[in-house]
């Protein structure tokens, strides 16, 4: 077992439940507020059907989560940081792409922690990959 395991598992089981708990409460509020108007962006998504990309980007989320928490955790190949990169440099990197958005609605706040969030597991996956690459026994494995 090589010295970064316990650390590369901890990231992984960390990014899990980030995009578990996110997109799984983000997806709820999405449809209540498309159907009610209710919950933090409910007068936004009330009755438009727009709202369709929030739901999706937050459904895939979770599921992304779900994916990292049963396939990854238990698999530690260093092609799952990579994908996971991909993952969060897609969702933070759209927060940072439509941030007038977050500015529009009054979101900037928490915007902030989520892009944040996204940023560091950015850094902390693709770390984790070169730290694990270097490593002896890793040096002749497939990605």
């Amino acid at each position: 077992m090589n010295r970064f395991f316990n650390f590369r598992k901890t990231v992984f089981r960390i990014n899990s439940v980030f995009l578990l708990l996110m997109g799984g409460v983000f997806v709820v509020l999405d449809y209540m507020g498309f159907r009610t108007g209710a919950g933090l962006m409910g007068e936004l998504l009330h009755g438009n059907v727009l709202a369709v990309g929030m739901q999706e980007a937050h459904g895939l989320a979770f599921l992304f989560g779900l994916a990292v928490l049963i396939f990854a955790v238990p698999d530690m190949r260093p092609s799952w940081h990579l994908i996971c990169v991909g993952i969060h440099v897609l969702l933070g990197g759209s927060n940072l792409l439509y941030w007038d958005g977050a500015v529009e609605y009054g979101i900037v706040g928490p915007e902030i922690v989520v892009t944040s969030i996204h940023g560091l597991l950015v850094l902390l996956h693709l770390a984790s990959c070169f730290l694990v690459r270097n490593e002896a026994g890793y040096r002749n494995q497939p990605a």
